[in-house]
């Protein structure tokens, strides 16, 4: 019966002398031979039965250490305690304090807490530490990182145990703070499940109105001859004749953009796509003044392709402008339009889209050609856009001259505040070329004599460089360095 029972457990692992921490290997291989002799009942047979059980779980390297093993007295080869000894008296002087020391210092941090602990308090077992508790709370603020390594460095007076809450506690939290976030993406996901249904229900409703939309286009007033009719240049009365106001072709006098503004030049390309552009489709190149140039902006928000999408609001651009990475590749077709920068640099688009605009603050909505440019340049609502869909107001205020003349008037006195703590700024002149000198002298003159300028004498706290600048009739310009006031 007893044969029956002790083959019923597991044999402890044989015991290893030749890898790792030899001494921490007997520790861990004792404790599991000494359980397995009291599962097992061998505890309570002969001690020559238990060493031969002992030696068996053991296996043949130790059997062989066995066998050369001098005994003091008879009999001790038979009593298991002694076993015990001679094995652990071989496996101890094979431990390395100051590679245990080194692994001790070199276990890395891990989640979860727990595990790093244990594993850090087997390797303390090893060192033979005399401030055991010190060292393990000293590793414990080197291993960790980030938030949990400020916190533990705030407290004045910490041990090993306090080290070990203030740890389980983080964890704790890190954990709580997981769970939220993942129950809030799950709510993020339900909203755009939503978001979806309701742009299904948008595109479905743009193809219904796209039909009416074509229709109505038709009886819409023509950009270049004033007129009604078919969306074709063929049709338009104008086309191939020559403006009376700019001496451009393809448009009349009536429909000229030059009388109210010279943000285009001409073109005689014949493209149908350009007679799409409800906007500026007799130019070929258009001013966009906004793109690139640091001003305060002025945005709103469209609904475009399904998609909320960030304008800049721009009077004084003739055209729209769209990022490529929010039209779909089959909407763009070729233009002609080659922008110009506000700072002068022409830019050839990649094509030009007729898109429906839905304002989704109030509903309202507007067809509108808007020009596809690669992406890094801002989206831009142009003037024309931008009345039709509401957002501005221009108000043409009519003023009347009282005084026509050629000469500087006198309009009276005005009170300028100054800061007074603002550090006053002495300059040193700027250095003007020899062929400018004459130029400058003569002009500057001519201004004293106007008493435009009025020449200072005296020391002054305050002295500006100045700027002076050819125009292209030849003139100049002189002005003050704002940048070195």
């Amino acid at each position: 019966m007893a044969e029956a029972l002790t083959n019923t457990f597991r044999l402890p692992p044989q015991l290893n002398v030749t890898e790792g921490n030899v001494s921490e290997n007997f520790k861990k291989w004792k404790r599991q031979v000494e359980i397995y002799l009291v599962a097992s009942g061998a505890v309570k047979k002969d001690g020559a039965v238990q060493v031969a059980i002992i030696l068996n779980c053991a296996g043949p390297n130790i059997v062989d250490i066995f066998d050369q093993i001098q005994w003091t007295e008879g009999g001790d080869e038979k009593k298991p305690d002694k076993l015990f000894e001679k094995l652990e008296a071989y496996c101890n002087p094979r431990k390395n304090e100051v590679l245990e020391s080194h692994r001790f210092w070199m276990v890395p941090y891990q989640e979860p807490f727990d595990n790093f602990l244990t594993e850090l308090r087997t390797r303390a077992n090893s060192c033979n530490f005399q401030e055991k508790d010190r060292m393990m709370r000293d590793k414990i603020i080197f291993s960790v990182t980030g938030k949990l390594q400020e916190l533990l460095l705030r407290e004045d007076k910490i041990n090993l145990d306090k080290a070990i809450k203030i740890c389980r506690a983080y964890e704790q939290s890190n954990k709580h703070v997981k769970e939220l976030r993942e129950s809030t993406n799950s709510t993020h996901t339900v909203n755009k499940v939503i978001h979806t249904m309701i742009s299904s229900k948008r595109k479905l409703t743009n193809l219904k109105s796209k039909t009416s939309y074509n229709t109505q286009i038709n009886n819409k007033e023509c950009n270049f001859c004033g007129y009604k009719h078919e969306r074709k240049k063929e049709k338009c009365p104008a086309w191939g004749k020559t403006c009376d106001a700019c001496k451009g072709r393809n448009h009349f006098k009536a429909k000229c953009k030059k009388i109210h503004s010279i943000s285009s030049t001409q073109s005689d390309q014949e493209e149908d796509d350009c007679w799409l552009n409800a906007i500026t489709g007799h130019t070929s190149e258009n001013v966009i003044q906004a793109i690139g140039a640091e001003s305060k902006n002025i945005s709103a928000l469209m609904n475009v392709n399904d998609c909320d999408v960030r304008f800049q609001l721009d009077s004084a651009a003739d055209v729209n402008t769209i990022c490529k990475r929010y039209i779909r590749k089959e909407q763009v077709k070729p233009s002609t339009i080659t922008l110009r920068m506000w700072n002068k640099t022409p830019m050839k688009p990649i094509g030009e889209v007729h898109l429906k605009l839905i304002n989704p603050k109030n509903g309202d909505e507007t067809m509108a050609t808007l020009v596809v440019v690669p992406n890094g340049h801002m989206n831009l609502l142009g003037l024309d856009t931008i009345r039709r869909m509401g957002l501005i107001t221009v108000n043409d205020d009519r003023f009347i001259a009282k005084i026509e003349t050629q000469k500087i008037g006198d309009l009276g006195e005005i009170t300028l505040k100054v800061d007074e703590n603002v550090p006053a700024k002495t300059l040193p002149s700027r250095k003007l070329p020899l062929s400018l000198q004459d130029d400058v002298k003569k002009e500057i003159d001519k201004l004293v004599e106007r008493q435009v300028l009025i020449p200072v004498t005296e020391p002054s706290k305050w002295v500006s460089q100045m700027a002076v600048v050819r125009k292209p009739n030849g003139k100049l310009r002189i002005c003050i360095d704002p940048q070195t006031a």
